[in-house]
């Protein structure tokens, strides 16, 4: 496995995340679940995105191991995979 290509899989996905819910999305999405910016300094943010980016790493080793075990070198091989992967998580 890439570890590199793993923590930069995560580290994205991370960032990714926080422009969705942050400056595109951030105050849509804390109305329609009934949060405000009070509420959510008071739940312990700091955690929930520790937990976040631990997550994102996992997704990111699994998805890496994934790829390795169907033998993913070619675009073929890789489109395959993608298709799998993607159809195994909808």
């Amino acid at each position: 496995m890439n570890w590199v290509a793993i923590v930069v899989a995560a580290i994205a996905q991370f960032i990714i995340g926080w422009i969705w819910y942050g400056p595109l999305f951030g105050k849509t999405w804390m109305s329609m679940m009934g949060m405000s910016q009070q509420s959510m300094s008071r739940e312990g943010m700091g955690k929930t995105m520790v937990l976040t980016f631990i997550g994102s790493l996992v997704t990111a080793a699994v998805l890496s191991m994934l790829v390795g075990w169907m033998g993913a070198k070619t675009l073929s091989t890789g489109i395959a995979a993608g298709f799998w992967a993607w159809l195994g998580f909808v």
